[in-house]
């Protein structure tokens, strides 16, 4: 991971924060690493980038790129299916 700011302005911040965002339900505790940088984005805020910035895009990219990883379906990959053999499970109604 890159040490340097790269996020220059409150639009680029804003769309960085919006493409980790979509991961959000995937990423446990994102708010608490990114709030140091929607202060940033808030109403009248002076843009002043620190290392605490930097360290925070880089923990949340850390997280976005470690396991697990989250990617789109290959039809041309292995797939492992896991289920429950509860009795209690799915029940499929086909009417």
């Amino acid at each position: 991971m890159s040490g340097k700011p790269d996020r220059t302005d409150v639009q680029s911040l804003r769309r960085f924060l919006r493409m980790v965002n979509h991961f959000a339900k995937f990423l446990p505790r994102l708010s608490e690493e990114t709030e140091v940088l929607r202060k940033l984005t808030e109403k009248d805020a002076e843009w002043c980038w620190l290392q605490s910035r930097t360290d925070a895009v880089d923990r949340v990219k850390e997280m976005i790129v470690s396991a697990p990883v989250l990617a789109c379906y290959d039809v041309n990959k292995p797939m492992i299916i896991q289920c429950d053999s509860s009795q209690n499970g799915l029940t499929i109604n086909n009417n």
